[in-house]
């Protein structure tokens, strides 16, 4: 090779460059994101090398390098991208290699950039921010000094989606006083106990056609503790909708794992009730959902 060799080698390949002449040092310049391995006359590896330049950085190796010099270059950006290095036989003898700093090559994009994830860490210090991975609830998280965490990535989950697409009650029976079971219960999980759990029902669950009037109201049950949801006002031989008025409850507390979720019914008159999901659905449906927001 002349004095000067500009090598474009790919992330994790090698290249073997032959010399005009001995040199009894070599000037390495790796303006890259990534680590170059030099081995004198041979190619080397990631475990068989004589000398590593870091990235960014300009290295004075010390020879004999005979006839060829090794080279081989590792990304460390995390996109995989090929490497530029720069070879420059010299006859200044050297014992030992002298590194300097060269200017820095930021990369304008990357294709990915892989995150190991980790405990949440504690808060960095005054003047920084830190961004990481989470091992716990598999999402990125901003921190601040403060320890304050900031979401980035999406947080809200989708934990249980159930519509009803068949007839679950025709004109049942439902006594007064007595809360009833809508449909068999649903089970969704929590991954995180800090999240927020956001529980919705909406639909049309009508009764109780009752002799007298009557004050209907529904209930979501959670692992056994019951929140009101909905209800209304019927007047005699009517029906109303056992959802009226309900929006979506925000439970906390829940720990991570699997919960149980029951949608209950109750009237102060005895009566029938009807959710024809399939025969009457332009009137009469039900649906549950159940969303994670992680914080």
């Amino acid at each position: 090779m002349a004095r000067g060799d500009i090598v474009t080698i790919a992330n994790g390949a090698t290249a073997l460059r032959p010399l005009a002449d001995a040199a009894q040092s070599l000037v390495v310049n790796n303006r890259n994101n990534g680590l170059v391995y030099v081995a004198a006359d041979e190619l080397p590896t990631v475990l068989f090398f004589d000398y590593i330049v870091p990235p960014n950085s300009s290295a004075r190796l010390p020879g004999v390098f005979r006839e060829t010099v090794g080279v081989l270059y590792q990304d460390l950006s995390g996109a995989g991208t090929a490497g530029q290095v720069e070879l420059y036989r010299s006859n200044r003898v050297v014992d030992a290699p002298e590194y300097g700093p060269l200017g820095a090559t930021a990369a304008t994009s990357f294709a990915n950039v892989d995150l190991a994830q980790v405990a949440t860490p504690s808060a960095p210090a005054s003047g920084f921010s830190r961004l990481f991975a989470s091992a716990v609830d598999q999402q990125l998280w901003y921190e601040l000094p403060s320890g304050v965490l900031i979401p980035v990535s999406q947080q809200t989950k989708l934990q249980l989606s159930s519509i009803a697409s068949t007839d679950l009650a025709t004109n049942v029976a439902i006594a007064a006083n007595t809360f009833t079971d809508v449909l068999s219960p649903l089970t969704f999980t929590v991954d995180d106990a800090n999240s927020i759990v956001e529980v919705s029902v909406v639909g049309n669950i009508v009764g109780p056609a009752a002799s007298s009037t009557a004050q209907i109201a529904s209930k979501v049950v959670v692992d056994g503790a019951y929140s009101s949801l909905g209800g209304d006002w019927v007047p005699i031989n009517a029906n109303g909708n056992f959802l009226s008025g309900g929006a979506p409850l925000f439970l906390t507390g829940l720990a991570a794992g699997s919960h149980t979720l029951k949608l209950q019914i109750v009237t102060s008159a005895a009566g029938t009730w009807s959710l024809r999901a399939s025969g009457n659905s332009t009137y009469e449906a039900l649906r549950i959902q159940v969303r994670e927001h992680k914080r």
